[in-house]
């Protein structure tokens, strides 16, 4: 659970890396993963939170509301 979570933030990583305009080290910075925060992403303009399922699941679980934010 915890490897496939982790893959699907670095291809999400890699992802917003290739966005025009976004700066690697700034990308970098914004990944605050597994430390607690509502978002996996946090950058000024973009907050991403991260959910990987497997090719069976039915839905996903959203731990909170600012999830959304």
């Amino acid at each position: 659970h915890e490897a496939k979570g982790l893959l699907a933030e670095l291809l999400e990583l890699e992802d917003v890396l290739g966005q025009p305009g976004r700066w690697p080290l700034d990308v970098i910075a914004a990944w605050v993963g597994p430390s607690g925060a509502d978002q996996d992403f946090r950058l000024p303009d973009l907050a991403i939170e991260v959910k990987a399922v497997g090719p069976d699941a039915a839905g996903v679980t959203i731990s909170s509301l600012e999830q959304l934010e």
